[in-house]
């Protein structure tokens, strides 16, 4: 396995989980740089989405990604996208990466934070903030 991406504690994790051979893994988590045109065999980007904007720039690297897979080449890309990397744990990314399946070409799969704790709305007046303060 090639591994490139820049030093920070997720791609470390990364880095030291994942077990697949004959693929190059680009991880832009934590990186402004686009590795992303510079390797073309079977490849999986992991691309984080944390912004509006984030999600247009990896959007696009992917789907140009995925456009030299299918039609410029018989080359392999799988995208990662991991939204809010902050909140993910790594392991599960190592994981899903670990156990996808690979004699099948998958383009896309998306990682979200597991939520633990859901605070919902709590609309009765008696709980209203103001209602609160009032007693």
């Amino acid at each position: 396995m090639n591994f490139i991406g820049s030093n920070c504690e997720f791609n470390d994790v990364l880095r030291d989980n994942i077990v697949i051979d004959d693929y190059t893994i680009i991880s832009l988590i934590s990186t402004t740089d686009n590795y992303s045109t510079e390797y073309t065999s079977k490849m999986i980007l992991i691309l984080p989405i944390d912004t509006e904007s984030a999600y247009f720039d990896s959007t696009k690297i992917a789907y140009n990604q995925m456009y030299n897979s299918a039609f410029a080449s018989t080359n392999i890309c799988t995208n990662i996208f991991v939204y809010m990397p902050m909140y993910v744990d790594p392991m599960q990314v190592a994981d899903a990466i670990n156990n996808f399946d690979k004699d099948n070409l998958v383009d896309n799969f998306y990682i979200y934070p597991k939520i633990t704790n859901i605070v919902l709305r709590d609309n009765t007046v008696a709980n209203l903030p103001w209602q609160k303060a009032i007693k």
